[in-house]
Formats: structure tokens, sequence, C-alpha cells
């Protein structure tokens, strides 16, 4: 808020993550940025969440998340537990050293294993952590990006229909070193 602030005395506009942008438009409207906007949280249940980051931050708030866990290998168990209405955990085993053609070829599974969970699970909601990882699941597809949810961390829906038959999905997706240590768990706060 105070870059953005700065930024505007200085008429100087910022161009890069969603936060930065948002807080700058604050900045130009900030009775309109705050009254009329649709709420964005809470997010849609039950959430696939698919943490291909090898940060550390990243896999933090994984670990803090209070749902199951699976593996690639784990379909038709992670299948039952979405239909269920239980959010789930998908992440790439810890590595010391990854090659470049390692970690495509498993952002790439990655994003082959999230697409058939999702379409046979039913999550409402993608929670994606790691930028190579997003940019597998994602692809080219056209995005609207419907606000944050978390500072730098966007909330974005299809912008059309696809004829690839994605499911409507509220998809988030958050850089492996970007929020805090409770991010996740504040996105898909425990149920009781």
């Amino acid at each position: 808020a105070a870059a953005a602030a700065r930024c505007r005395a200085e008429e100087r506009l910022p161009v890069g993550p969603t936060g930065a942008i948002a807080a700058y438009t604050r900045t130009l409207r900030p009775d309109a940025a705050r009254g009329n906007a649709k709420p964005l949280l809470p997010l849609p249940r039950p959430a696939l969440v698919v943490c291909g980051s090898l940060h550390p931050l990243s896999r933090a708030q994984v670990a803090a998340l209070d749902c199951p866990r699976a593996g690639l290998d784990d379909g038709e168990r992670a299948v039952r537990s979405l239909r269920a209405g239980a959010d789930l955990v998908l992440a790439t085993p810890l590595a010391k050293q990854v090659t470049a053609a390692t970690a495509d070829a498993m952002a790439a599974q990655l994003a082959r294993t999230a697409w058939d969970w999702l379409r046979r699970g039913g999550a409402a909601t993608l929670i994606v952590l790691g930028g190579d990882t997003a940019a597998a699941i994602l692809g080219a597809r056209p995005l609207l990006v419907r606000g944050d949810v978390a500072v730098g961390v966007p909330l974005s829906t299809f912008a059309a229909a696809s004829a690839d038959g994605e499911p409507p999905v509220h998809i988030v997706t958050k850089g492996g070193g970007i929020g805090e240590a409770d991010t996740l768990t504040r996105l898909l706060p425990a149920r009781g």
C-alpha cells in the first residue's frame, strides 16, 4: 500500500503482480474499492491444492492444511475424497536437486493428474502453488482475474466455456515464496 501511494504521488503506474496493481487501484478510488466489491472469500469447497513448488514456505503452507494428501498414483482414492466433499492436497515429492527436464516432466504429470481429478472429482476450487506448476496446469487458457484472496494471490475463473470440457472452477494461483505461513489455512479454514 505504501509503494502504491508513492507511485500515485510520483505519477507513476505500477506494472507487475496483481497485489501491486490492486493496491494502486485503491489509491484511485478508495471508496469504490471497498464497499462495492463482491466478497471473494470463502472459497467454494471442496478444493484441490496442487503444490509443485519446492520453496520451503509453500511446503510449510501445505503442511499446515488439515486435509488428506494424495500422490500421483492415488487417483481413485483422490476422486472419492473430492466427491465426498473433502479438500485434497497433491504435492510433488521433495527433492534436493531437480534438473530443468525433470521439473518440466513433473509439472506436466501434475497438470494431467490435476485435470483428471478435477473432471472426475468435482472440486469447486483449484489452488496451485508454484509458477511453473500453474503454467503447466493452466497453459494458454484465458482467465478472468476476479481479485486477490491474499496479497499477491489472485483468484480467477475461466474467461469462457471451454471446448475441452474444463469444469467450472475457481482458480487461485500462488507463487512459491508468496504469502505467510498461514496463507492457505486462511483460504481453506478447517471445517467442523
